[in-house]
């Protein structure tokens, strides 16, 4: 039996053209496809890019590194937190602790402190420390300033414990630091315990923390010049 062939085919062949191929529905489809997943990719990644937080508490874990990536963790989070100002360069040159019994304060001030101060470290105290144990640590330390919260909740108070080491640390200089929470008047409970002043933190957020922290150099900046 003689083989069957396409008609059509011998027909196009025999006028000299060559069959047109329409484009295939699935090939519009696909297309289709691949526009609206890299429109919804677009629209993920801006929804989930890290917020300023974010970003602010992955650098946290950077400010223990040496060198070069030191620097530039700290260069990122200035840049990050949008404030510049003379008197934040100010704290260069100095050294900070934090006494809190918070330790969402020391995760929120901290870095700040290290970003723009020369060096910066925290001590928790929830009472389960002694004072020599503090005065150990912050011998060791050897800080310029030391910011003391006032609800401590356990066995002292912020203005005890500045009042028990303020004599004891001759070249350190002791600041009240805490929430408008505190008693009216506890700049001066802070000031007759030995402090140099009180400085009101506030941490609701990143630009909170930066606008605190410039409070603190802007205080700093006004006692140097009247000593």
């Amino acid at each position: 039996m003689q083989d069957l062939f396409d008609v059509s085919e011998h027909l196009e062949k025999k006028d000299g053209k060559e069959p047109v191929q329409e484009p295939h529905e699935d090939e519009h489809v696909e297309e289709e496809l691949m526009s609206t997943k890299d429109e919804i990719s677009g629209q993920v990644d801006k929804v989930l890019a890290p917020s300023k937080e974010e970003q602010m508490a992955k650098l946290i874990e950077k400010f223990s590194s040496v060198g070069r990536f030191a620097r530039w963790a700290k260069d990122k989070y200035r840049q990050l937190s949008g404030v510049s100002s003379e008197a934040l360069e100010s704290l260069g040159q100095y050294s900070f602790v934090l006494i809190d019994d918070d330790l969402h304060n020391h995760v929120t001030f901290v870095p700040g402190l290290i970003a723009h101060g020369r060096e910066a470290t925290g001590i928790l105290y929830r009472g389960n420390i002694s004072l020599e144990e503090i005065l150990e640590q912050l011998q060791e330390f050897h800080p310029d300033f030391v910011l003391v919260d006032n609800d401590l909740r356990r066995n002292m108070s912020g203005p005890q414990i500045v009042g028990a080491l303020n004599g004891l640390l001759p070249e350190t200089q002791f600041i009240g630091f805490s929430d408008n929470r505190s008693p009216t008047n506890l700049k001066k409970q802070f000031r007759e315990a030995g402090a140099i002043g009180y400085v009101e933190k506030r941490n609701l957020g990143i630009d909170d923390v930066q606008m605190t922290i410039e409070s603190l150099a802007e205080f700093i900046v006004r006692l140097k010049k009247k000593e």
